[in-house]
């Protein structure tokens, strides 16, 4: 180990957490690894949260707590990390919480070369419950061939998990420590400007500037899993501009590295589909969306000229998606068959 007792700051962005911040926190306080801070950021919740936040830093000086008017989840979280003092940095999500060794477990795979460390998961729901894998085995990542895995399953999160559906992936923030000189020796924060994702396209970058990650494959944080089926299906009139940031961030972030070719670019054709796909579902084709056909087309040809998505769409790249659908999305998309492909987006689950 690097240091016998290095200080480990966890970070919990809070939005209306009061059914489950308790149990989260109580995780945090009951590490076997004692060296924590605590920082509980409350991103203006508008339940009890930040009298539950009072609450339990009246009980336990390592508890930090700020209040901040709502700015989101990423703004929270580098709240947390400008006021942070440990030498790693965790991240918890308030629904969730932590085996009590977590921590411990963590800290004693540092060693000098490290900048992220990692683990698995067990993901639950109020009626389930199942151990994810991010990979199989202990790993470690340091050349550029051996982390093109982990872009790899930033962009389909499927890769390398032995799985047809991911429940989640290794972009998410949480069950790692990130070293605090390697965050500021880069100037890594989350971005705000971005409304989901953003831990993702955090990672990216991370994983990228890092000299050395690690991880360790034992499910030591408990993810609480919420499907998104219904949450694409329904209407939504503003998803374009949810998620067309996203995938305009991904292609420059991709171009910036010099990382847009090869088998990432293949990765970058099935996510830039895959949004797309969400984006005419819940939004341009939804059988909800009243507007004139006129208008619909108008938004559809707005979306598609965007570089992120027309830099893609060409006959010889439908080979690279990964299913089916996609491949008629793509091949709809080439020959221009707009009328065609809304009928076949609302049937599409």
């Amino acid at each position: 180990m690097l240091n016998d007792r290095p200080k480990v700051s966890i970070i919990v962005p809070i939005y209306n957490a009061e059914n489950y911040l308790e149990k989260c926190v109580k995780s945090i306080l009951a590490q076997s690894y004692g060296y924590i801070e605590i920082i509980l950021v409350n991103d203006g919740s508008k339940d009890r949260s930040w009298e539950i936040c009072k609450k339990i830093q009246a009980k336990d000086c390592r508890v930090k707590i700020y209040n901040k008017v709502n700015g989101g989840v990423s703004s929270a979280r580098n709240l947390g990390i400008r006021n942070s003092t440990g030498k790693w940095i965790m991240f918890v999500d308030p629904d969730d919480y932590l085996d009590l060794q977590i921590v411990e477990k963590l800290v004693c795979r540092i060693d000098k070369k490290s900048d992220i460390i990692c683990t698995s998961c067990v993901s639950f729901t109020n009626n389930d419950r199942r151990v994810v894998h991010f990979f199989e085995c202990n790993r470690q990542f340091e050349s550029e061939k051996q982390k093109e895995s982990l872009y790899m399953q930033l962009m389909y999160p499927e890769f390398g998990q032995n799985v047809d559906f991911a429940v989640t992936a290794i972009g998410v923030p949480w069950g790692k420590l990130y070293n605090k000189n390697f965050l500021n020796r880069v100037n890594l924060k989350f971005d705000t400007r971005l409304r989901r994702m953003q831990d993702n396209i955090f990672n990216f970058y991370a994983f990228y500037y890092a000299r050395k990650i690690y991880y360790l494959d034992e499910p030591l944080y408990y993810y609480r899993y919420e499907h998104m089926d219904n949450y694409f299906s329904s209407y939504k009139d503003n998803i374009s501009s949810i998620f067309l940031p996203v995938i305009r961030e991904r292609y420059e972030q991709l171009n910036k590295l010099e990382m847009f070719n090869g088998d990432l670019k293949k990765a970058y054709i099935n996510q830039a589909l895959r949004i797309l796909t969400i984006i005419f579902k819940s939004q341009t084709f939804n059988k909800s969306n009243s507007q004139s056909i006129q208008k619909k087309k108008k938004e559809y040809y707005r979306i598609i000229n965007n570089e992120c998505f027309s830099s893609i769409v060409k006959f010889k790249n439908i080979r690279y998606l990964r299913n089916y659908k996609q491949k008629i999305i793509m091949y709809l998309l080439v020959s221009k068959q707009i009328y065609l492909l809304s009928l076949i987006i609302k049937n599409f689950s």
